[in-house]
């Protein structure tokens, strides 16, 4: 089993009554590419332990020649609000310098305000063991 330990990334967050003096947060965030065939497409993805699946933003996929609506089709909820739809396809990841390996890959025009995929329990944590060490600012991924 290796072990692969990365920084948490710090995004802006605005002050607000709740927490005034919050300027920033730690999220764990990891470099990925997704294949379809011969195309590729690089980002970043939110490791997300409250996801059920891997999906991204709908326009990642035409940046690997899909078009996300021929997709199988997979009705989601979350936190941002329920009635979602996601369109998977059989695919691979790589999770940059870690492992590539093949994948159902949805996508959703649900989170295309993010900028990012998210990796859930089906295709990232049934793949890997994880540990976070908020206080730290790192977390761990172990291959298997």
């Amino acid at each position: 089993m290796a072990r692969y330990v990365l920084k948490y990334r710090a995004i802006a967050v605005n002050p607000n009554a709740a927490f005034p003096a919050r300027l920033a947060t730690l999220r764990p965030y990891v470099a990925i590419n997704l294949f379809n065939g011969t195309r590729s497409f690089r980002s970043y993805a939110l490791i997300d332990s409250g996801a059920d699946d891997c999906i991204f933003p709908a326009s990642f996929a035409a940046q690997l020649g899909l078009n996300y609506l021929t997709g199988r089709l997979y009705p989601f909820g979350g936190a941002g609000g329920g009635n979602q739809d996601a369109y998977f396809f059989d695919l691979e990841m790589d999770i940059i310098g870690i492992s590539r390996y093949p994948v159902p890959i949805g996508f959703s025009p649900s989170i295309e305000r993010f900028g990012h995929g998210v990796l859930g329990q089906n295709g990232f944590f049934d793949h890997f063991s994880l540990g976070f060490h908020l206080a730290r600012g790192v977390f761990s991924i172990y291959t298997r």
